[in-house]
Protein backbone atom coordinates (compact mmCIF):
# COMPACT_ATOMS: atom_id res chain seq x y z
CA UNK A 1 0.00 0.00 0.00
CA UNK A 2 1.72 3.69 -0.99
CA UNK A 3 2.23 5.87 2.41
CA UNK A 4 0.12 8.57 1.41
CA UNK A 5 2.87 10.85 3.14
CA UNK A 6 5.23 9.68 0.83
CA UNK A 7 3.90 7.95 -1.91
CA UNK A 8 6.33 5.32 -1.89
CA UNK A 9 5.30 1.58 -1.42
CA UNK A 10 5.36 -0.05 2.45
CA UNK A 11 6.66 -3.19 2.80
CA UNK A 12 4.14 -5.39 4.76
CA UNK A 13 4.76 -6.90 8.11
CA UNK A 14 4.29 -10.27 7.02
CA UNK A 15 4.59 -12.17 3.67
CA UNK A 16 1.00 -12.95 2.72
CA UNK A 17 -0.77 -16.32 3.11
CA UNK A 18 -0.85 -16.81 -0.82
CA UNK A 19 3.56 -16.58 -0.13
CA UNK A 20 3.45 -18.39 2.78
CA UNK A 21 1.32 -21.62 1.49
CA UNK A 22 3.50 -21.20 -1.74
CA UNK A 23 6.85 -21.04 -0.32
CA UNK A 24 5.64 -24.15 2.00
CA UNK A 25 4.26 -26.52 -0.82
CA UNK A 26 7.76 -25.67 -2.82
CA UNK A 27 9.55 -26.96 0.34
CA UNK A 28 7.38 -30.39 0.28
CA UNK A 29 8.31 -30.74 -3.29
CA UNK A 30 11.82 -30.19 -3.40
CA UNK A 31 11.89 -32.38 -0.04
CA UNK A 32 10.03 -35.43 -2.36
CA UNK A 33 12.20 -34.87 -5.35
CA UNK A 34 15.41 -35.22 -2.90
CA UNK A 35 14.25 -38.02 -1.23
CA UNK A 36 11.73 -40.04 -3.68
CA UNK A 37 12.89 -38.97 -6.84
CA UNK A 38 16.85 -38.62 -7.13
CA UNK A 39 17.45 -41.89 -9.30
CA UNK A 40 16.62 -40.61 -12.49
CA UNK A 41 19.79 -41.09 -13.85
CA UNK A 42 18.67 -44.95 -15.54
CA UNK A 43 15.19 -43.27 -17.03
CA UNK A 44 17.62 -39.77 -18.17
CA UNK A 45 19.70 -42.64 -20.09
CA UNK A 46 17.00 -44.46 -21.47
CA UNK A 47 15.73 -40.93 -22.98
CA UNK A 48 19.00 -40.56 -24.48
CA UNK A 49 19.80 -44.14 -25.70
CA UNK A 50 16.14 -44.26 -27.00
CA UNK A 51 15.59 -47.37 -25.33
CA UNK A 52 12.18 -48.14 -23.24
CA UNK A 53 11.98 -47.98 -19.58
CA UNK A 54 12.48 -43.80 -19.80
CA UNK A 55 8.70 -43.05 -18.80
CA UNK A 56 8.07 -44.94 -15.66
CA UNK A 57 6.38 -44.11 -12.61
CA UNK A 58 9.78 -42.22 -11.21
CA UNK A 59 10.33 -40.54 -14.28
CA UNK A 60 7.11 -38.61 -14.75
CA UNK A 61 6.17 -37.91 -11.14
CA UNK A 62 9.82 -36.32 -11.21
CA UNK A 63 8.73 -34.42 -14.26
CA UNK A 64 5.24 -33.74 -12.97
CA UNK A 65 6.96 -32.24 -9.98
CA UNK A 66 9.28 -30.30 -11.60
CA UNK A 67 6.27 -28.61 -13.61
CA UNK A 68 4.82 -27.82 -10.89
CA UNK A 69 8.00 -26.15 -8.66
CA UNK A 70 8.41 -24.41 -11.86
CA UNK A 71 4.80 -22.97 -12.09
CA UNK A 72 4.96 -22.09 -8.22
CA UNK A 73 8.12 -20.14 -8.30
CA UNK A 74 6.88 -18.38 -11.21
CA UNK A 75 3.79 -17.36 -8.91
CA UNK A 76 5.91 -16.45 -5.92
CA UNK A 77 7.86 -14.43 -8.19
CA UNK A 78 4.80 -12.62 -9.04
CA UNK A 79 3.74 -11.72 -5.77
CA UNK A 80 7.20 -10.94 -4.97
CA UNK A 81 7.08 -8.30 -7.65
CA UNK A 82 3.59 -7.35 -6.50
CA UNK A 83 3.25 -7.40 -3.20
CA UNK A 84 7.10 -6.85 -1.74
CA UNK A 85 8.84 -8.27 1.30
CA UNK A 86 8.72 -7.96 5.02
CA UNK A 87 11.73 -5.55 6.26
CA UNK A 88 14.61 -7.38 7.57
CA UNK A 89 14.70 -6.86 11.30
CA UNK A 90 16.63 -3.57 12.10
CA UNK A 91 19.25 -5.03 14.17
CA UNK A 92 20.60 -7.38 11.13
CA UNK A 93 24.34 -6.87 10.43
CA UNK A 94 24.38 -5.47 6.92
CA UNK A 95 26.46 -8.56 5.99
CA UNK A 96 23.86 -10.71 6.83
CA UNK A 97 21.04 -8.71 4.43
CA UNK A 98 23.36 -8.83 1.69
CA UNK A 99 23.46 -12.54 2.11
CA UNK A 100 20.23 -12.59 2.54
CA UNK A 101 19.61 -10.79 -1.05
CA UNK A 102 21.70 -13.15 -2.77
CA UNK A 103 20.58 -16.48 -1.29
CA UNK A 104 16.69 -15.41 -2.05
CA UNK A 105 17.98 -14.34 -5.34
CA UNK A 106 19.68 -17.71 -5.63
CA UNK A 107 16.84 -19.50 -4.72
CA UNK A 108 14.40 -17.53 -7.28
CA UNK A 109 17.41 -18.13 -9.81
CA UNK A 110 18.00 -22.57 -9.02
CA UNK A 111 14.41 -23.47 -8.61
CA UNK A 112 13.02 -21.59 -12.12
CA UNK A 113 15.91 -22.60 -13.90
CA UNK A 114 16.44 -25.92 -12.79
CA UNK A 115 13.20 -27.27 -13.92
CA UNK A 116 13.61 -25.60 -17.54
CA UNK A 117 16.95 -27.07 -17.51
CA UNK A 118 15.50 -30.66 -16.80
CA UNK A 119 13.22 -30.15 -19.23
CA UNK A 120 15.37 -28.99 -21.50
CA UNK A 121 17.59 -32.19 -20.72
CA UNK A 122 14.83 -34.61 -21.10
CA UNK A 123 12.72 -33.54 -23.91
CA UNK A 124 15.78 -32.33 -25.96
CA UNK A 125 17.75 -35.48 -25.15
CA UNK A 126 20.30 -33.39 -24.02
CA UNK A 127 23.45 -34.91 -21.82
CA UNK A 128 25.28 -31.43 -20.89
CA UNK A 129 21.69 -30.12 -19.97
CA UNK A 130 21.33 -33.30 -17.74
CA UNK A 131 24.86 -32.60 -16.21
CA UNK A 132 24.11 -29.17 -15.84
CA UNK A 133 20.36 -30.07 -13.92
CA UNK A 134 22.85 -32.16 -11.92
CA UNK A 135 24.89 -29.59 -10.67
CA UNK A 136 22.57 -27.05 -10.21
CA UNK A 137 20.84 -29.75 -7.97
CA UNK A 138 23.81 -29.96 -5.59
CA UNK A 139 24.03 -26.37 -5.50
CA UNK A 140 20.52 -26.20 -4.92
CA UNK A 141 21.06 -27.98 -1.80
CA UNK A 142 24.00 -25.59 -0.53
CA UNK A 143 22.02 -22.45 -1.12
CA UNK A 144 19.42 -24.89 1.13
CA UNK A 145 21.66 -25.25 3.77
CA UNK A 146 22.92 -21.97 3.84
CA UNK A 147 19.05 -20.56 4.12
CA UNK A 148 18.76 -22.84 7.00
CA UNK A 149 21.60 -21.58 8.75
CA UNK A 150 20.73 -18.11 8.20
CA UNK A 151 16.93 -18.98 9.98
CA UNK A 152 18.75 -20.46 13.05
CA UNK A 153 20.90 -17.65 13.44
CA UNK A 154 18.35 -15.24 13.56
CA UNK A 155 15.81 -17.76 15.53
CA UNK A 156 18.78 -19.08 18.09
CA UNK A 157 21.60 -16.63 18.25
CA UNK A 158 19.83 -13.04 17.08
CA UNK A 159 16.22 -13.76 18.46
CA UNK A 160 14.56 -11.87 16.40
CA UNK A 161 11.61 -14.11 15.70
CA UNK A 162 12.17 -13.81 11.58
CA UNK A 163 10.25 -17.09 11.49
CA UNK A 164 7.04 -15.80 12.15
CA UNK A 165 7.21 -14.01 8.74
CA UNK A 166 6.74 -17.01 6.98
CA UNK A 167 4.52 -19.26 9.32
Amino acid sequence: MPNPETAEPQAPEQYSRAQKRLHWAIVVLIAVQYLAFDHMGRAFRAVLQGTEGAYDTTSVAHLSIGVAVLVLMLWRLVLRLRRGTPPLPEAEPDWARKLSGVVHWLFYGLLIGLPLIGLLAWFGKLGVAGEAHEIATTILLWVIGLHLAGVAVHQLWWRSGLLRRMT
